[in-house]
């Protein structure tokens, strides 16, 4: 029988963990070891920092909703598996495709596959990662968020890649040993809508998508 994920622990790979293996120099891993990255043990996709998550809800309201004052400190990421632009480059399954390391990702609001009203005011404020992208709302997979009338969500005060910005070269360093747009990559979005996700009657600042790469812009 073979087993590609869950707990199951192959017994080759049991009788290496125990030191028991019988083969030339213990330091290597026995065949059927396989390293997976931009995930945790119970093969959940890294996520970054959220402040705000909604899965699959219908009919959800967002009153006097603030999300403020959050960082992700996370490190650049790892290039151990590849550069995860997907699922079969290095990452796990569930991988967005060209999202890269998501370790140290950072989002306000993120809504999935759901139906939001936007009444009264809300607001994102002070959101800062020290390595990654910083989004403000985040809408994937069929979402749908319909603004009341007089209804606000204010975005402000993002910080993407904070650190990196301050280490002088890095960025450059970062794009000769091509470990830039991938794995890490440095969005700024006050909005990040996906092609199946709309809005309706969403103020101006929020209509599209509207990311861009800080690094590129001082460029």
């Amino acid at each position: 029988v073979g087993y590609s994920f869950g707990a199951y622990i192959s017994p080759y790979m049991l009788q290496w963990a125990v030191r028991d293996y019988d083969f030339d120099g213990d330091e290597n891993l026995p065949l059927c070891a396989q390293f997976v990255c931009n995930g945790d043990i119970m093969f959940h996709t890294n996520k970054g920092v959220v402040g705000l998550r909604v899965d699959c809800v219908e009919n959800l309201v967002l009153q006097s909703v603030s999300v403020q004052g959050l960082r992700n400190e996370s490190p650049l990421g790892s290039f151990a598996c590849a550069d995860y632009t997907g699922p079969l480059d290095g990452g796990i399954r569930g991988t967005l495709q060209d999202d890269g390391a998501m370790n140290t990702d950072l989002r306000g609001i993120c809504v999935t596959d759901s139906v939001v009203t936007v009444r009264g005011q809300n607001s994102v404020d002070d959101l800062n990662s020290d390595f990654g992208d910083v989004t403000g709302v985040d809408l994937m997979q069929r979402t749908v968020v319909n603004f009341e009338a007089n209804a606000a969500l204010d975005v402000s005060a993002l910080r993407g890649s904070s650190e990196l910005l301050r280490k002088k070269g890095q960025y450059e360093f970062l794009a000769r040993e091509n470990q830039t747009p991938f794995p890490n990559n440095f969005d700024i979005c006050i909005i990040k809508i996906s092609h199946d996700s709309w809005l309706v009657n969403a103020p101006s600042h929020l209509a599209q998508n509207d990311c861009i790469n800080p690094f590129v812009a001082v460029l």
